[in-house]
């Protein structure tokens, strides 16, 4: 009997007939406060860290994200073209010139005053530096405050009222009084390759102050690049007498050797007279992309006000390729930002195209070599008649726009697929292992420069559209990295530069008018999600409140793809980084086990915690706002952090669809009745799924083989039954009407915290009570992991089997399993966060 044959009885009650539901429903756990960390969704914004506090926070970011340290004889043949104007002949001690101080700030003018060097030939014509070390950037979000010391801006910028501007910013440079703070040590001078492998010292044996400059450095890079459009950019480091060439992408920093500039400063010379002779282009601006004309301002302020950001912002102008057309939109206020350094770094803008007169929505992300285009995918699943999704207008990858940290890691060639279908796992792909019995290094060609990548866009007629996956352009041959150090670069991901318009522009799932229309929109996501699978055999793998919104109309349509994957190539393309998804809403066994292959059902349990969530956080509810806040923190930011670095969660999650905890029998909205049944009917079906393929014990072990052998059908083995239930509770009378959506986080304290309480859970199945805080996470909500991870020890929890499903079930594959979880180490802050941008990539 399906929970959903009766459409007049209680969808609750007719679960019940199958297997009925555990007694417990909403228990609190253990609680201790934290500082809450930043995030991109815009659902509230936390308040803002001390510098001190961010910089440490984007240390633990860029680790694993470092290659270095790179000869800088090599590090500027390979990244900046020579300049056609001879260089000026200066003395070798040139920089020597500059006195020795006690204090940071007495280098800054007696350098800015060398660069110029008025006697004779400026070593920055065209260009200035700045001492921008006493002002913040006016027009930077608040917490984000930074004073960099001296910046190089062009000189058509007018700093006369304000001095710090990040998005001008060409060049920064970092000044410390000595060697001591120097984030980066070097390997002995004579070093072999073999002993510069082995050596870790690199990044990993570093003082507090090291790791603290090296966040520093990273933090101005980060609110760098997210305040402009570029591909890359420099910094130099100089902890007198030393100097260090740092060259950030979307991937990561390559560092240079540190040289002394007061013995060798034909080196640093070199270095600005290449940069300040080099195109825009060439020092890291995106062709792309350029500042918007006086009209094109006024038509951003007549038809983009809605989305008028809250600080100053450019009017820029977007060009993306149509075919052999190219196409132009207006952008000026975002409609989210991730604001990440490195990853997906994802920007989204309703724009406005002048051609047509109309607007448009546009997506600039950075994907990973392993993940399909976006764009491929909506044209696939637009040609194939799928429901509710966006409709794809153009784009594709940027020709030429790729990254190059990763050309300096050792090449992954990852096995050829037999399934057909052109993706990156048949081709040869760039991407990192830690384990060099895994690691086939490509030929080397260390004269060759790869300031950018020849990189052909693939285009896709609709009409005619099969799937694509992800492809891997040609690349220019390997450049020498035989200096490399250690294994400091073991997230280092191969990435595409991606931009696309779709004609939508919809309104957030959390703004909904009615708790039917909320239901509604996640049904109408649903059924894209099952056309999806069904017809192209596409899993979407993000399923959030985040990516799913609503229409004019009032229905929901299922945004985002650019995490999804084809079933096959998820079955056959092996380890990758990464999990996918937005951690509070990821499956539970998605998070318990990193290497767990995404199936449909991490997806179906993903949208029942979304209704679950939104349910909680704006519909009226019978459950205390202190209850909430447990809720909220226990199961859905439920996280540890074991030794390896990897983030584990998902045990909260599963009690509470195994046994009601944290969410007990009594739970109800009180308005909105359907809902209720429609979230117990979902608990039953979701349990019932896990009780009977991770069987807890030999008991229910031995009970699961029985009803197997007498032909029980797994309510989640397809996308049946939770359609069907979507069905029968949205055609349910009791809808209320005017319950719109009001945000129950508005009213909580950020510094009262929770009386700590017990949780009432059976100790193999102790949910965690940790908050999710991750080198990523606090900025995007990525689940960034190393793939080369030992096996864990068990503290809090035990393995438990998973039994395969029985007939239908859907052509996916379980892993065995998970690893057990190590001793955490907890962090819960003083209130849920607000969520993240969806993880990794």
């Amino acid at each position: 009997m399906s929970p959903t044959s009766d459409l007049n009885a209680s969808f609750a009650d007719t679960a019940r007939e199958e297997r009925p539901l555990p007694v417990s429903f909403f228990s609190s756990s253990v609680t201790s406060p934290i500082k809450v960390p930043s995030c991109g969704t815009g659902f509230e914004i936390p308040p803002p860290k001390p510098a001190v506090d961010q910089h440490k926070d984007m240390e633990s970011d860029m680790m694993k994200l470092w290659v270095g340290p790179m000869p800088v004889e090599q590090f500027l043949n390979d990244f900046l073209p020579v300049s056609t104007k001879p260089c000026p002949k200066l003395p070798s001690n040139y920089f020597d010139k500059m006195p020795k101080v006690t204090k940071e700030a007495e280098m800054y003018g007696h350098l800015i005053k060398l660069l110029h060097n008025k006697d004779k030939r400026s070593l920055i014509p065209k260009f200035k530096m700045v001492d921008t070390s006493n002002r913040s950037d006016k027009h930077s979000a608040p917490g984000k405050k930074f004073k960099p010391d001296p910046t190089l801006y062009k000189k058509t910028v007018d700093t006369s009222e304000n001095v710090t501007q990040f998005d001008e910013v060409e060049l920064h440079l970092e000044l410390k009084l000595d060697h001591l703070s120097d984030p980066f040590e070097d390997p002995p001078v004579n070093a072999t390759c073999a002993e510069r492998a082995a050596y870790q010292g690199f990044v990993s044996h570093s003082s507090e102050k090291r790791k603290t400059c090296r966040g520093q450095l990273a933090n101005y890079a980060k609110e760098w690049f997210s305040r402009q459009h570029r591909l890359f950019g420099f910094t130099i480091f100089l902890g007198d007498p030393w100097v260090r060439f740092i060259r950030w992408d979307r991937a990561g920093a390559i560092v240079s050797e540190k040289f002394n500039y007061r013995e060798q400063s034909h080196h640093l010379v070199e270095f600005l007279w290449r940069f300040t002779h080099a195109t825009a282009a060439e020092r890291g601006h995106d062709p792309t992309v350029r500042r918007a004309t006086p009209a094109e301002i006024k038509l951003a302020h007549q038809h983009l006000s809605d989305w008028e950001p809250a600080q100053m912002r450019h009017v820029v102008v977007m060009s993306i390729m149509d075919g052999k057309a190219k196409r132009e939109f207006i952008a000026w206020g975002e409609k989210s930002h991730s604001g990440s350094l490195t990853g997906r770094c994802t920007r989204a803008y309703p724009v406005y195209e002048r051609a047509t007169e109309r607007k448009f929505f546009l997506k600039d992300t950075w994907r990973a070599f392993s993940l399909s285009k976006e764009a491929g995918i909506l044209r696939v699943l637009q040609a194939a008649g799928v429901q509710h999704i966006p409709l794809f207008v153009c784009g594709d990858d940027i020709p030429g726009q790729a990254t190059v940290t990763d050309l300096y890691v050792p090449e992954v060639i990852l096995p050829k697929k037999s399934s057909g279908t052109n993706s990156a796992e048949s081709d040869t792909a760039v991407a990192e292992t830690s384990s060099p019995s895994a690691v086939e290094e490509a030929p080397s060609a260390s004269s060759s420069s790869v300031t950018s990548r020849n990189i052909d866009a693939e285009q896709v007629n609709p009409a005619n559209a099969t799937y694509q996956g992800s492809t891997s352009p040609s690349v220019p041959p390997r450049p020498d990295s035989s200096w490399r150090c250690g294994n400091l670069w073991g997230r280092i991901t191969q990435r595409f530069h991606h931009r696309f318009v779709v004609d939508f522009i919809g309104t957030p799932l959390h703004k909904f008018s009615s708790s039917k229309e909320m239901l509604q929109a996640i049904s109408d996501a649903f059924t894209a999600h099952q056309q999806a699978y069904e017809k192209c055999g596409i899993i979407h793998r993000d399923i959030s409140i985040g990516n799913i919104m609503i229409n004019h109309k009032g229905r929901g349509i299922l945004n985002d793809w650019d995490l999804a994957k084809h079933k096959d190539d998820i079955e056959d393309g092996g380890r990758l980084h990464e999990r996918t998804g937005t951690w509070e809403f990821m499956s539970c066994k998605i998070l318990q086990d990193p290497d767990k292959i995404h199936t449909i059902q991490d997806d179906m349990e993903s949208f029942v915690h979304v209704v679950l969530y939104v349910g909680l956080r704006y519909i009226d509810h019978n459950k205390s706002k202190i209850t909430l806040r447990n809720v909220i923190k226990n199961v859905f930011q439920d996280h540890d952090i074991g030794p390896d670095g990897r983030k584990r969660g998902g045990d909260a999650k599963e009690a509470m669809f195994r046994q009601h905890s944290h969410v007990k029998k009594d739970f109800s909205f009180t308005k909105a009745a359907p809902l209720t049944r429609w979230i117990k009917g979902a608990f039953v079906i979701v349990g019932e799924y896990l009780e009977y393929v991770y069987p807890r014990d030999r008991e229910t072990d031995l009970f699961a083989v029985k009803a197997n052998q007498a032909g029980t059908s797994i309510w989640l083995s397809t996308h049946k039954h939770i359609a069907e239930s979507f069905e029968t509770v949205l055609t349910m009378p009791g809808w209320p009407k005017d319950d719109v959506a009001v945000d129950a986080f508005d009213s909580f304290s950020m510094e009262v915290d929770v009386e700590p309480t017990l949780p009432n859970v059976e100790s193999s199945m102790q949910a965690s009570t940790s908050q999710l805080v991750s080198s990523t996470g606090a900025k995007r909500g990525r689940d960034s992991q190393n793939n080369n991870e030992d096996e864990m020890t068990s503290t809090g929890s035990r393995k438990r089997g998973r039994r395969e499903l029985p007939p239908p079930a859907p052509p996916t594959r379980i892993l065995p399993p998970r690893r057990a979880r190590s001793a955490p180490n907890r962090h819960r802050p003083a209130v849920p966060t607000p969520l993240r941008e969806s993880t990794t990539d």
